[in-house]
């Protein structure tokens, strides 16, 4: 797989807090534009890498389920 930052793509996921405290009425506009501008370019640099689709998924994929059971046990369902 061509080199794509995953740890980045991941964290673009997994560290939604900080992103849900702008994601208000009032200032939702600029968080969104905040994040595009932030995660954009390397989910566009992803999505364009040539056929590599399904390992760049399974890379996803089995990085948050990791994350899951790095979580206690009693939050794993609000992490997911």
């Amino acid at each position: 797989m061509r080199e794509v930052n995953v740890e980045a793509l991941l964290g673009a996921v997994q560290d939604g807090k900080p992103w849900l405290a702008r994601f208000t009425g009032k200032e939702y506009g600029r968080a969104l534009q905040d994040y595009r501008d932030q995660y954009g370019p390397l989910f566009r640099e992803a999505a364009l890498a040539d056929g590599e689709e399904a390992a760049l998924a399974d890379v996803l994929l089995d990085g948050l389920a990791e994350g899951w059971r790095r979580q206690r046990p009693w939050n794993r369902s609000l992490a997911k």
